[in-house]
Formats: structure tokens, sequence, C-alpha cells
């Protein structure tokens, strides 16, 4: 019988830097509402603390520690994935990494939203979608004003994309509006030129969509952890869950232990209404104090750490 060939643990920096682009540096799992971005220069330290590599064949079994075989995905859904691994099949996550990397393809990076005959005529802004770390550049007319840009980039940017990725506050919002990535609380006055908009090199154009108001019926809100009694060094999961769960509900969710130890995350609710924090072990007798607060609601519970006792397996970690 022949052996798996083991290849190094060791993933090559180029393998990184290639990972990275591709992805953007965002979580590839289908529905994963994660905003954490990888900052500044990519290093092995900040993919390996804020992303994840997860082996599509497990370095057990003999997977290599190549961009084929990698995929950068959030610490929540990596504690999913190994969780449930019927669901987060090879090839369920094979299709969600394609359908991430190709959504670049989906709208032109240099949109033109009119023709002219003269070149002076023209302007051209950057515009990002933060969510998606996706940048383009606008070739608008000089003498468009913010409420023609506003138009444009919900039909030829955020129809298609939202269309692509089955999201219909994009599709169908109640109102866009535009505003500088530097400061997205001051709305751009529709009736101005766009050209009398002051941006820095550095800066952008980001759009603001209202979503229609959905009434929804009162929820239920549990916040546990598993396992309840972790034992020394044992890591555990604590989740929020409601009984009816909402794209547009947010969560946040954090862990203070008496060891010093302090977490945060925040996000929404997955499509069963879950949203979970990965929890590191601690010494026996610390104690975890997990807050999460779904709008008014606010559920406290203590977690304590026991002695590690005779029969208590090892936590495995993360390939």
């Amino acid at each position: 019988m022949d052996t798996p060939k083991r290849y190094t643990r060791f993933v090559k920096k180029v393998v990184y830097e290639e990972l990275v682009h591709d992805s953007r540096n965002r979580c590839c799992v289908s529905g994963c509402t994660s905003r954490t971005l990888i900052p500044g220069k990519v290093t092995s330290q900040t993919i390996s603390t804020i992303l994840h590599r997860h082996h599509l064949i497990y370095y057990s079994d003999g997977g290599p520690p190549t961009a084929r075989n990698l995929v950068l995905v959030c610490p929540n859904c990596h504690v999913l994935i190994h969780q449930y691994p019927n669901k987060y099949t090879i090839e369920n996550l094979m299709r969600d990494k394609a359908h991430w990397l190709e959504m670049v393809d989906v709208v032109p990076c240099v949109l033109d939203m009119g023709i002219s005959r003269e070149a002076e005529e023209m302007i051209v802004l950057p515009f990002a979608i933060e969510s998606l770390n996706l940048s383009y550049s606008l070739r608008i007319l000089k003498s468009a004003m913010v409420s023609d840009v506003t138009r444009f980039v919900a039909e030829k940017v955020l129809t298609p994309l939202g269309k692509y990725d089955n999201y219909e506050e994009w599709i169908y919002p109640d109102r866009v509006e535009l505003a500088l990535r530097s400061a997205t609380k001051i709305i751009l006055e529709p009736s101005f030129p766009i050209s009398s908009i002051s941006m820095q090199s550095d800066d952008a154009l980001v759009a603001i969509v209202h979503v229609r108001a959905v009434a929804v019926p009162s929820r239920q809100v549990v916040l546990f952890a598993n396992p309840p009694t972790p034992a020394s060094g044992q890591g555990y999961i604590a989740t929020t869950s409601v009984d009816f769960p909402y794209r547009e509900v947010d969560v946040e969710m954090k862990i203070e232990g008496t060891d010093g130890y302090r977490n945060s995350q925040c996000g929404h609710f997955d499509s069963s209404g879950k949203f979970h924090l990965n929890v590191p072990g601690a010494q026996g007798g610390v104690v975890d104090t997990i807050e999460a607060r779904v709008g008014d609601i606010v559920l406290k519970i203590t977690i304590v750490f026991r002695s590690r006792l005779e029969g208590d397996k090892v936590p495995k970690q993360f390939l």
C-alpha cells in the first residue's frame, strides 16, 4: 500500500502573497460577513493571527502547502469548517473559493460613465466597496452631478455584484447615497457637481446603501459555550443564537478573562441564526466573562476552566 507523500508544513511567503492577493484579504467562505481585513504589509504573522490557512486536503492526509490546496478563512468560519465537515466539504469550499475569486471579473476595474469627445471633460475618481475589498476607477463626465454618479454606481456596480452574490439589499435598495471613505457620516449633496468634491490621494467614494425597513417578530436570544466547562488548556466556542435569523441584525461579542485575556468580534448572524467566537484555552481556575449584545439585548455568562483530569483529551490544533 502506497503511503501519501509527506509535504512540509511550512507555507512559503510567495504562497501567502498569492493567497492574500487572490482572496483580497478576505474570508472565502460563502455567506461570511466578517469584515476582517489584513492591514499593511503581508507577513506570515498577520496571516496566521487574522486569517487562518485551511488545508482543503488536510496536511495529515498528505495535502500540499500550495495556493490550490489552501484557502484563507476567518477564525469564525474555521471553527465551523472543522465542526461541520459534512457541510463544509472540499467540493463546497472549492466552489466558495472560486465564487469569491471570480467576483473581481463581474464588474470591470475601470468604468466609463459616458463617452466624451474631449479628454479634459472627463475626470477619474476612485470608488471602493470596503466590505468586499474591491476598488474601481470611475471615468466620469466632469459636468456630472453627484446624483448622476450615484445612479451610475448603483446600476453598474452594486446591482451586478448583488445579483452575482445573491445580495438583495444591493439589487433592491431603498436608496443609495455617496460619501467619502474618510468621512462616511457626511453624505455628499446630490445636487453638487462631482468635480467640486475635494478628495485626498488615498481617499475614495463609497456607497451608503439604505435597505427597506422589515418588520420582524420578537427574537429569543441565547448565549452559550461549548464545552460549558472546558478543561485547563482546552479552547471553547462561545455562540450567540437567535430564533429568527435576519441578515441585518448586528451582534457584538466580548470576552474578558481573569488572566488578562480580552477579545471581541462584531458581525451578522449566519443563515442558521448563529454567531460564533472561538476562544483559546486557559489555565485551570481562570474565569471568562462573555457578553453578547444584540440591539438593546445584552446577555452575559461566565466560564470557569477546570483543572485537567486524567483521561481528558488534548485539544487538536487547527491545521
